[in-house]
């Protein structure tokens, strides 16, 4: 069934209904515990057709929602798209060719930040590897450093590979069969003369131990040198790439911002689907089409009796409370998170401290005045613009406001606020990515 909030208008009502439709008559399996009315005759459809040069919409759009807010309504734009013919030209190029010159900005800039990132994962590579090479000084693993003495230096002692006068080259041809393994058990020149097995070693093989020792320690100590200068200009380097990075994300969020906030219509399924089929969109036409959805609320104080603000005070409503965070927000089923699957406890939390401080209070209060009301009307405003431009160059402005009108609980509109919430949520985790 999904998220019975999304859309409560409509074909919405059927689905919602058999939960929250507490009017006479209702059938709401959650009356008592939520309360949400939409009364047939609070359907309203203005419509206004002009010509271009007038800016009626324009007018209409912002003096309405400027004065639902002067009238201590809270105003949130939750939706909006729009759809231009291309042989609109000079509408198309002013607003769709903006688009497209953000796409291209932001895939340059994606590109060089993928190539930042190359450039940074080959640094922190080289970065681990002398990170471990330096750990091999600081944990006094000689054994380790032997080893890359022999394989990286050594070697190459003499003509060749192995050179002639590299330990390897003399242990393959026999002429020391044992001496790299003698070099390992060497800790220091003395056991040449002290250690048990190394003592009874034949003395021109002492004589080249001794030669490998020495140099072993000078390349240690110069090595190490060179190690930790690397690591630090590395960690330098690191840093800086890193910056710059993160510069250039945060440089492209207001680019992907913008860009996202151009809708085309035909991004969605449903205006693909319908485009066809409507007599006032033909695709040879210069038109275009805007739609932008509003939602307002405002506090409700019915005409009745009520409970004693001493009461109210002691027991104020929570819309919070088990019966919302059940079957309003968490059910996976009808609820919020059927719809937002992300949404966890915590984060629901913290919406709601914030809705309860700034969004359910409409109002502007005095000290004498009562608590915040258990009810609110909420608006679902969607204007609709319409334009067509003729072959002699005139041009028709057609307008549709349609609003929908609902009376909820508390509880409700705290969800839909919540969902509200979502939305933000999720335009900025899409613009982080």
């Amino acid at each position: 069934m999904g998220y019975i909030l999304k859309d409560m208008k409509g074909d919405g009502y059927k689905t919602w209904s058999k939960y929250l439709d507490c009017s006479p008559g209702g059938v709401g399996k959650f009356s008592g515990w939520a309360l949400l009315l939409y009364p047939p005759d609070t359907r309203t459809a203005l419509n206004s057709t002009a010509l271009l040069q007038m800016n009626m919409w324009q007018r209409l759009y912002y003096s309405t929602l400027f004065w639902l807010n002067n009238q201590e309504y809270k105003v949130r734009k939750v939706d909006e798209m729009i759809e231009i013919s291309p042989t609109h030209r000079a509408y198309y190029e002013l607003v769709m060719g903006q688009k497209d010159a953000l796409a291209a900005q932001i895939r340059t800039t994606v590109d060089e930040i993928v190539r930042q990132i190359a450039d940074l994962e080959l640094l922190k590579h080289d970065y681990r590897r002398y990170k471990e090479i330096l750990d091999y000084f600081e944990k006094n693993m000689e054994h380790n450093l032997k080893a890359m003495f022999i394989d990286q230096v050594d070697f190459y002692s003499g003509e060749g590979a192995p050179g002639r006068l590299s330990m390897s080259f003399m242990q393959q041809r026999n002429i020391f069969p044992t001496i790299i393994q003698d070099f390992f058990d060497m800790k220091s020149l003395e056991d040449l003369e002290k250690n048990p097995r190394l003592k009874e070693l034949p003395r021109v093989e002492k004589d080249v131990l001794r030669v490998k020792f020495n140099a072993y320690q000078e390349w240690k100590e110069m090595f190490r040198r060179e190690v930790e200068t690397r690591v630090k200009e590395l960690e330098r380097l690191i840093k800086t790439k890193e910056a710059v990075i993160n510069d250039m994300r945060e440089g492209l969020k207001p680019k992907v911002a913008r860009f996202k906030m151009i809708k085309h219509g035909f991004s969605k399924d449903t205006e693909r689907k319908s485009a066809p089929t409507l007599f006032h969109r033909p695709g040879a036409e210069a038109t275009s089409f805007t739609r932008i959805t509003a939602w307002a609320w405002k506090e409700f104080f019915a005409p009745e009796f009520y409970k004693s603000g001493e009461i109210r005070a002691f027991r104020p409503v929570n819309p919070y409370d088990e019966f919302t965070r059940k079957n309003l927000i968490f059910n996976e089923k009808i609820g919020l998170k059927a719809e937002y699957k992300w949404i966890t406890k915590e984060w629901v939390e913290k919406c709601v401290d914030d809705i309860k401080s700034d969004l359910l209070i409409t109002r502007k209060r005095h000290e004498s005045e009562p608590p915040p009301s258990p009810y609110y009307s909420f608006f679902i405003l969607e204007f609709e613009r319409y334009t067509l431009r003729s072959a002699t160059g005139s041009e028709l402005e057609d307008i549709t406001i349609y609003i929908d009108h609902f009376l909820m609980s508390q509880n409700v509109l705290l969800v839909k606020l919540l969902e509200l919430k979502a939305i933000e949520e999720e335009f900025e985790e899409d613009i982080n990515k």
